[in-house]
């Protein structure tokens, strides 16, 4: 039983390390695209969404891409985004 609490107790501690060390990767990225560094947090992210196709990065990825009017890929990420959650959109963040 006890060997059972210590393994649960650790796996709960590394899901939240990778959390928190995902959760800071997007704001890196977000930061770096605002600081006008946009080619180095596009990376980032698209390094991100492999791992974790998360819709508000698919959608960031799109946006950035619209941004660049590089409309092919742009619809790419808006439609990735799209199919994982229909109801994306900056207006439904919280």
């Amino acid at each position: 039983m006890r060997i059972i609490i210590v393994l649960t107790s650790l796996l709960l501690l590394f899901s939240v390390s990778v959390c928190t060390a995902n959760d800071g990767l997007v704001q890196k990225a977000y930061s770096l695209y605002y600081q006008g560094k946009k080619e180095a947090a596009i990376q980032l992210m698209k390094e991100y969404v492999k791992d974790y196709p998360d819709p508000k990065a698919l959608y960031f990825l799109g946006y950035a891409f619209y941004e660049q009017k590089d409309m092919k890929t742009a619809f790419k990420y808006f439609k990735d985004a799209y199919l994982i959650n229909p109801e994306v959109s900056p207006m439904t963040w919280k």
